[in-house]
């Protein structure tokens, strides 16, 4: 049991650490927000992401390649193109923890999907079966 747990805790981290996109999405919600609620709504996302992650696993492994690369190349235009459109307002203001809390949840939750880190949380449970509460 422990065996799985570490290597699925082993492969995501590497998988995550590895050139990700988070880095600028924590990077860019430091400027704004306190470190805790930040990392409040970043530990929600990830344990929700996936567990959809572990759940659909056997939809997602099915899935033609070229399918999974349109929804992601979509998903990044959709943001970009948000953020492009976005007025550049400098002013910094004081925000409540919730709506930090809530701003980190989805930009990690909506930014994330497809990402190398859950694709293998996805891999891992189709690997292991029988324990998707571990993985």
């Amino acid at each position: 049991m422990f065996a799985i747990l570490l290597a699925t805790y082993v492969a995501v981290f590497v998988a995550e650490i590895v050139g990700d996109k988070l880095l600028y999405t924590t990077g860019v919600l430091a400027t704004r927000y306190k470190t805790v609620p930040i990392l409040c709504g970043m530990a929600f996302a990830f344990m929700l992401k996936m567990a959809v992650a572990v759940w659909v696993s056997k939809f997602i492994s099915h899935l033609p390649p070229l399918i999974v690369a349109g929804i992601t190349a979509i998903n990044f235009l959709a943001i970009a193109f948000v953020l492009w459109r976005k007025p550049d307002k400098r002013e910094i203001k004081p925000y409540p923890a919730s709506r930090a809390v809530t701003v980190s949840f989805a930009a990690i939750f909506f930014s994330e999907w497809g990402d190398v880190g859950q694709l293998t949380a996805a891999g891992m449970a189709l690997r292991f079966p029988g324990a998707p509460l571990l993985v």
